[in-house]
């Protein structure tokens, strides 16, 4: 399979992932926390993905679907949850489950966070593969 053809695949699984997992959160109070936990996630997974490419010169195979491992890290605590254990501190293992939503400006911060590692990303593969093609 083509790079671009591999890249569409995993858009195309992330956006049906995460529209899941949205309407798993079922009510709007929920959906509050599907925002907090996708911008957490998502935001450490891009940071560590501009890293890998850093050190290692290249983009990871599954770029695209990273952000989601992030994003299911981040509410795990939650399945925990719909499975009867109730949400306690020992879960901010879990990317800071419960601190996350005492952030000020609340989801607002957590976005200006994601889109900053997001722009931090996109540099780190903008300036690889600028570098790939002058070689």
């Amino acid at each position: 399979m083509r790079r671009g053809s591999s890249l569409i695949a995993q858009a195309v699984a992330a956006l049906a992932v995460e529209a899941l997992l949205y309407w798993r959160y079922g009510d709007e109070q929920a959906r509050y926390h599907w925002f907090t936990h996708f911008f957490v996630g998502a935001s450490l997974a891009l940071l560590l993905v501009s890293s890998y490419v850093a050190v290692r010169g290249r983009v990871p195979t599954l770029v695209i679907l990273v952000p989601i491992f992030g994003h299911l890290c981040a509410m795990f605590p939650d399945v925990l949850f719909e499975l009867g254990i109730a949400h306690r501190r020992w879960m901010d293992i879990f990317l800071g489950h419960i601190s996350t939503h005492f952030v000020p400006g609340g989801n607002i911060t957590w976005y200006a966070v994601f889109a900053f590692s997001l722009a931090v990303c996109l540099y780190a593969v903008g300036t690889t593969r600028a570098t790939a093609a002058r070689e």
